[in-house]
């Protein structure tokens, strides 16, 4: 018994030591931690800040350091309280999920990118459509992109008005469509660009040029959605394949904790977790590479 009391005040010490030391680790090193997130995060809010205005979506740096703050360590804390009073679990998975969070925009602004892009293309066979029947009615090539942004709605809209921006401000309406080609990254768009320079250098029917940039962008859409719908099967089976066992997870847990909980409270089950969550991730992602066909 007295043994036991003991070894109950030896480990309860031990602890104590061991948080003093940790508390005095992190009070010496606070101010460095906090000037490198502060670092961090204003790297990170301004590049946020960059790739929204690249959309058309306005956002001040201070409301984005803001967001960065509260979804990174915001999350970590919400996901380290759910796992209390299981300490390491929580740090762990708060840990995780703050760092998942900080790298969530990235994927989040090519998303909406990629979609942005795929909406100016198919608006480009109308737009360069009206940009031909403008030239053949007599119009010059800046009245006709005026006629787009008078006639056509966003995105292809506001990307003319742009240029059209440029354009006034002293830009050669030649490098204004190369601006316009490098800002979105579009192969039909470098084309349409590509095609002006020639075009004004050494002249030639824009018309005629504008409908058969139309033709091959119509056949190259036709083409991606075919490509699209045959590959979908196997983007929707690296979606089942990522998410399930991770369901099935939870859905265990609930149903038997005693035997499931030995993954969040063991060393062995922290290894465990780690490697399924890296398999898993990793499965995914390499299906989601070898269907995924760039047209």
């Amino acid at each position: 018994m007295y043994q036991e009391s003991m070894l109950g005040i030896y480990k309860i010490g031990m602890i104590v030591v061991v948080s003093v030391i940790m508390f005095i680790v992190v009070l010496i090193n606070s101010k460095k931690g906090i000037r490198y997130l502060d670092e961090k995060f204003d790297e990170r809010a301004e590049w946020l800040v960059r790739e929204l205005d690249s959309v058309f979506i306005e956002i001040n740096k201070r409301t984005a350091v803001i967001l960065m703050y509260a979804g990174t360590l915001g999350m970590g804390f919400v996901m380290f309280i759910l796992f209390l009073p299981n300490y390491i679990a929580g740090m762990i998975f708060g840990l995780g999920t703050g760092f998942m969070v900080s790298r969530l925009p990235a994927p989040i602004i090519n998303y909406i990118k990629n979609r942005r892009a795929y909406r100016f293309n198919l608006q480009m066979v109308d737009g360069l459509t009206l940009m031909s029947n403008g030239l053949r009615s007599g119009l010059n090539l800046i009245q006709s992109v005026q006629l787009v942004v008078d006639e056509m709605p966003n995105p292809i809209k506001q990307e003319f008005t742009l240029l059209l921006a440029q354009n006034r401000v002293g830009v050669p309406i030649d490098e204004a469509f190369v601006n316009l080609s490098k800002r979105l990254d579009i192969e039909d768009l470098d084309m349409f660009a590509t095609a002006i320079l020639i075009l004004r250098e050494t002249g030639g029917n824009l018309p005629e040029t504008f409908d058969t940039i139309v033709h091959t962008i119509r056949e190259r859409v036709k083409f991606s959605a075919k490509v699209k719908a045959l590959t979908a099967q196997g983007l929707f089976q690296a979606l089942v394949i990522t998410i399930v066992p991770f369901a099935l997870l939870g859905v265990q847990y609930y149903s038997n904790p005693a035997q499931t909980g030995l993954l969040f409270t063991t060393p062995l089950g922290y290894v465990m977790l780690t490697v399924m969550f890296g398999m898993q991730v990793t499965g995914g992602y390499m299906i989601k590479k070898i269907v995924t066909i760039k047209v």
